[in-house]
């Protein structure tokens, strides 16, 4: 196989109107020599659930921010990657689609109209006067992360507390954001990125 078998696959399946993601790029045992070549994906999978299960290691953020930074705009997802029933409920897809139906679902997925979580839960997520503003579940820390060095965190709770907003100042330097939030248990929900030319 070589990068340009892969990429050609990845444009045939794009022209004949697949989606295409990224699997659990560590259990894939890629190095980022190879990932960061490929070209019109649709999405990375953030976690997947039966790999990070046996062991701890397809949550998979910074690959998902090496994607970004090289220019692709990509959204992130999570999934179980069933083999056996030991592995159901352990990482998904949050779909916001304007009915259960398999059009608007996939629809949704392809404009990034999603989240990847492996618990947590958001409510809502806006932008608006400069801040993107977010509701969730109960969570321990939301954080924020952008194309650059510039990232922050809900200030520290006190044992016993939880937090369900959070609000960042978004500075044009950012080029883009997305946001994590993480619970009591270390589970994780993901925000795509928001490019910042996209929200003028």
């Amino acid at each position: 196989w070589s990068i340009e078998c892969i990429n050609e696959i990845i444009k045939t399946a794009r022209d004949n109107g697949f989606l295409v993601c990224y699997n659990h790029p560590y259990w894939s045992m890629n190095t980022y020599e190879t990932y960061s070549k490929l070209e019109n994906l649709n999405m990375l999978e953030i976690n997947n659930g039966a790999s990070n299960r046996g062991s701890d290691m397809d949550y998979t953020p910074y690959v998902y921010d090496q994607m970004l930074r090289l220019g692709n705009r990509i959204s992130c997802v999570g999934g179980d990657d069933n083999h056996n029933t030991i592995h159901f409920f352990k990482a998904w897809t949050m779909v916001k689609a304007e009915s259960l139906t398999h059009e608007n679902i996939l629809n949704a997925i392809e404009v990034g109209d999603c989240y990847a979580s492996s618990g947590p839960e958001i409510y809502e997520l806006y932008f608006e006067d400069e801040k993107v503003h977010i509701k969730c579940s109960e969570a321990d820390s939301v954080y924020i992360y952008t194309a650059g060095r510039r990232r922050s965190r809900t200030s520290e709770l006190k044992e016993g507390e939880s937090l369900a907003e959070a609000t960042f100042e978004i500075k044009p330097t950012d080029h883009y954001f997305r946001l994590t939030v993480k619970d009591k248990n270390g589970k994780y929900a993901n925000t795509r990125a928001y490019f910042l030319d996209e929200l003028k």
